[in-house]
């Protein structure tokens, strides 16, 4: 890695996504547990469990959505369970919906992988 000179920089902002790690493995992975979990807790198949999630993630981006720009709630893992349960369920079903969503950062974070040289980088940008 060619280590920069960070007596100069004051801030380094980040997108993590695909930056220090890969992000479609560790949201396929996060989408996975969470359609096991609701499949296994709700006694749904699997298929018909991933369509509702799809579909809630669809509704939320198509009711945040914005014309001009990106609207960071539309990406909300939240919002996405929510629906999902509403449409398994009949019903908004919150304990469910907030263990879903725990279900699918754990695995994530679980899944996640710093890329080559991620960590030295990190070490070498921190505040001395």
């Amino acid at each position: 890695m060619n280590i920069f000179n960070s007596s100069a920089i004051k801030a380094i902002f980040l997108d993590l996504d695909d930056t220090l790690y890969s992000y479609p493995p560790c949201n396929k992975a996060g989408i996975d547990a969470v359609v096991h979990h609701l499949s296994k807790h709700l006694h749904r198949e699997r298929e018909v469990v991933a369509r509702a999630l799809e579909h809630g993630r669809e509704q939320a981006k198509a009711q945040l959505h914005h014309p001009d720009y990106d609207v960071a709630p539309s990406h909300s893992r939240l919002l996405y369970c929510q629906r999902a349960v509403e449409e398994l369920v009949g019903k908004t079903d919150v304990a469910l919906t907030l263990a879903s969503e725990k279900i699918f950062w754990d695995t994530f974070l679980d899944t996640m992988d710093l890329f080559p040289d991620a960590q030295a980088f990190l070490e070498h940008a921190k505040v001395r």
